[in-house]
């Protein structure tokens, strides 16, 4: 029994154009699409223009006898069918996207290349390309790269490599890609488009950290909390028997000896969980260079719990930043943008810990301009018997004084001071319980 192999699959995404028509029918107006409607939409602004004075030349010349309005309107004639025939030619392109990291940092240097090659026997005319690049931070202003493809002869490839902006931390969507194709002068304008683009994350600096924050952990780990139950794992000692209370749980032999009938009490044992709350509101940063170190920070600390294996949380006014593995957390960092109001510190932090209230160690993360009034009214939304620890981030251009914070707050200037930070808190200096 004999059968036939499958071509591989190409690991790049290739999109071809729709086969254009045969080259003895093939019109400028016909490549647009559309028949005469496609015809209309290829000729610009400034096109309509020529024509119409081209249309009022001649008939004022043939109105009045005058040649010279007659010869006008003959030269704009021949100009416009000029640029016709300049706008002439076939797309007949395969284009290959391709990126060199999806997952790159602020500030590291990134690249996309275009491949496009010639899928007939023929020569094809230059044409000019487009990539438009958008950016989550600001989708209405795209950036676009503009390049001219040269004459390409049969089956022949022209390569292509653009910068890609990676200065700020943003999700970025590479593509589409289009040709364009026209005249010196602008009258006509032909363009297909290739429906390509790729994502690209620009994830926020971060920075690893050699201490571990343990807070105030609930596990099965060996370590438990200093609260009181009835029945858990961790024995911790003998009391009064109360009515209400599990027989299966009183002492016997201690209660024979006593003659007073007790019970056996233990600490409450359960899986910790860190929530790191992050204002994003504006208000509460003194520039955009504020706001991206507090992401920053939010961010390595999210991630430095991540790898020690602890059940963590990011807390932000849009919801929940969760996942299994520090990239997929770093992409939704990524993607994470302002929010007036509701991003503010203490709704974020109120919103946060209502949807965990279990949590054993909550981490706020905010800006020099909120005020010591609203620290307070955040850190009050602490449960009881959890663990806070406060970073407040201070950038190199605030001028803002802070005043007074509490003894479980830490300062951070710049991102390199974040594991020092961290350290102290993890040592009991700046942790509240």
């Amino acid at each position: 029994m004999t059968g036939r192999r499958s071509a591989p699959v190409s690991r790049h995404r290739v999109q071809r154009p729709p086969s254009p028509p045969e080259e003895d029918s093939a019109t400028p107006f016909d490549a647009a699409g559309d028949g005469w409607r496609g015809a209309l939409r290829v000729v610009t602004s400034l096109g309509w223009t020529v024509l119409v004075a081209m249309v009022v030349s001649i008939a004022v010349g043939v109105a009045t006898g005058w040649t010279e309005w007659t010869g006008i309107g003959l030269a704009l004639a021949l100009i416009f069918l000029v640029c016709v025939a300049m706008s002439l030619g076939r797309f007949a392109f395969a284009l290959q996207l391709r990126v060199s990291d999806r997952r790159l940092v602020a500030g590291e240097p990134g690249r996309v290349g275009v491949r496009v090659q010639n899928t007939s026997r023929r020569r094809l005319m230059p044409a000019a390309m487009e990539l438009k690049v958008r950016s989550s931070a600001d989708v209405d202003a795209p950036a676009t790269f503009t390049v001219t493809i040269p004459s390409l002869p049969g089956h022949g490839a022209h390569d292509v490599i653009l910068p890609v902006p990676t200065q700020r931390r943003t999700v970025l969507v590479v593509g589409p890609v289009r040709a364009i194709r026209g005249d010196v002068l602008g009258l006509i304008r032909r363009v297909v488009g290739w429906p390509l683009a790729e994502k690209v994350y620009v994830h926020p600096r971060t920075v690893r950290s050699a201490t571990t924050l343990a807070g105030f952990v609930r596990d099965l780990e060996g370590e438990e909390s200093s609260v009181r139950t009835a029945s858990d794992l961790s024995f911790h000692s003998l009391r009064d028997y109360v009515p209400g209370d599990d027989r299966r749980h009183v002492h016997w032999k201690k209660t024979a000896r006593t003659g007073t009938l007790l019970v056996r009490e233990f600490l409450q044992t359960r899986r910790s969980m860190v929530v790191v709350v992050l204002s994003t509101d504006p208000a509460d940063y003194f520039d955009d260079d504020e706001f991206e170190l507090a992401v920053s920070c939010a961010a390595s600390i999210t991630g430095d719990l991540l790898r020690a294996g602890r059940e963590v949380v990011g807390g932000v006014a849009a919801g929940d930043i969760r996942g299994v593995a520090v990239p997929g957390v770093l992409d939704q960092y990524a993607a994470l943008q302002k929010l007036s109001g509701a991003g503010a510190l203490v709704p974020t932090a109120k919103a946060a810990v209502r949807r965990h209230p279990n949590l054993s160690l909550l981490i706020q993360v905010f800006g020099s301009t909120v005020t010591a009034a609203q620290v307070r009214a955040a850190y009050d939304t602490k449960p009881p018997g959890a663990t806070l620890l406060g970073v407040r981030v201070h950038g190199a251009a605030s001028d803002v004084q802070g005043g007074y914070l509490a003894g479980d707050t830490v300062t951070v200037r710049e991102l390199a001071e974040l594991p020092i930070a961290l350290r102290s808190g993890a040592t009991g200096r700046g942790v509240r319980r």
